[in-house]
């Protein structure tokens, strides 16, 4: 188990990467959608885009993460060259691109009397980028090198992990950027659809622990090399269970709204770090 908790430290950079930018891209992406549905009245729009630095920062702050596993930030400029043949570099580029649409989006919103058409165009690019970015970030974990990383369970547990982020990290925004009691209701549906992810996710992580804990190498089996990974998966669950019950019991007011956001937050580096841990070659190699 000491290789692959040695493993899961080297890769924290990464590990809070795909903990926030997951969850930081759901959310931008939930808040355009309900803009686009006239879900918020038209005087609401600029407060609301306003408070997109909240969700802007998060996922900004996960980049800059992943940035440091670079080890310098010269790097960086290698990881643009192969945009088109290496997973990673589809992502980062995705992530460049998906963040400065947002920021002018955000900067837009301090202009007055800005265009209605302008923020729907806006609004659908963002839904747009966002989803390409979520799909990037999964996609770049679906190593076929890897065992324990080739199955399906892998990206759809990190999208659902976005999700169940992402959708609380909305309701915190909505509160930051309107008032505390604007509709109560759509700050129910945003928790409910967060616990609706949660169960999915649930579900996913027992199918991949079922699914991956016979896998072995030379080392030995998942079982046996990595026996806190239910643990773990449990760490999560309970947390990110608390931040929703959170949310729909003492929510609606921005303590419990970031309380509720933190608890999910360290639940999701709790499961992220799980899933670093579980890195697994064919080979003599964790």
């Amino acid at each position: 188990m000491e290789f692959a908790l040695a493993f899961a430290l080297e890769e924290m950079p990464l590990v809070l990467f795909t903990a926030l930018a997951p969850s930081g891209t759901v959310c931008m992406v939930a808040l355009m959608a309900l803009l686009l549905g006239h879900r918020f009245e038209l005087e609401y729009c600029p407060r609301l885009n306003q408070a997109m630095w909240l969700p802007l920062a998060v996922t900004t702050v996960g980049l800059v993460a992943a940035a440091a596993h670079l080890g310098t930030p010269a790097n960086a400029l290698y990881v643009f060259s192969g945009v088109g043949r290496s997973p990673l570099s589809n992502e980062v580029a995705c992530a460049v691109l998906f963040l400065v649409v947002c920021g002018v989006n955000w900067l837009l919103s301090f202009i007055r009397n800005e265009n209605l058409q302008v923020k729907r165009m806006f609004a659908v690019l963002i839904i747009v980028l966002g989803l390409v970015f979520l799909a990037s970030i999964a996609l770049a974990y679906d190593v076929e090198s890897i065992s324990t990383w080739s199955s399906p369970f892998v990206p759809a547990n990190l999208v659902l992990s976005g999700c169940v982020g992402g959708f609380l990290l909305a309701r915190l925004t909505i509160v930051t950027g309107l008032d505390a009691g604007y509709r109560p209701r759509l700050l129910r549906g945003l928790s409910l659809a967060s616990a609706v992810a949660l169960l999915l996710n649930a579900a996913v992580a027992a199918a991949m622990w079922l699914t991956l804990r016979d896998v072995s190498n030379a080392y030995g089996s998942v079982a046996s090399l990595v026996p806190m990974t239910p643990l773990l998966s449990a760490a999560y669950l309970l947390l990110a269970a608390a931040g929703i019950a959170m949310s729909l019991r003492c929510g609606g007011t921005l303590r419990w709204e970031v309380c509720a956001v933190v608890f999910v937050a360290l639940g999701l580096v709790v499961v992220r770090f799980g899933f670093y841990m579980l890195h697994m070659t064919p080979g003599l190699a964790m």
